[in-house]
């Protein structure tokens, strides 16, 4: 695998692997005006909020759904 794998993700938001951290930059990819570094750990820990959030979608539009049947 060749380091560093970069990404855009949208909206002025851009991503690089490290091999180690996923680093988040804000407005450009290589001179970026914030950066976030998610170690692994953290990075485990923003997935799995991910996962909470689509949960809560997913519910609410279900309820959603169900209550627009009655």
């Amino acid at each position: 695998m060749k380091l560093p794998i970069y990404d855009h993700l949208g909206d002025g938001a851009y991503v690089e692997f490290d091999g180690y951290n996923i680093i988040l930059k804000a407005n450009h990819h290589e001179y970026p005006t914030d950066k976030v570094c998610l170690e692994p750990q953290v990075l485990e820990n923003f997935l799995n909020f991910i996962k909470r959030v689509r949960n809560e979608i997913n519910n609410s539009t279900d309820d959603n759904q169900l209550s627009n049947r009655s």
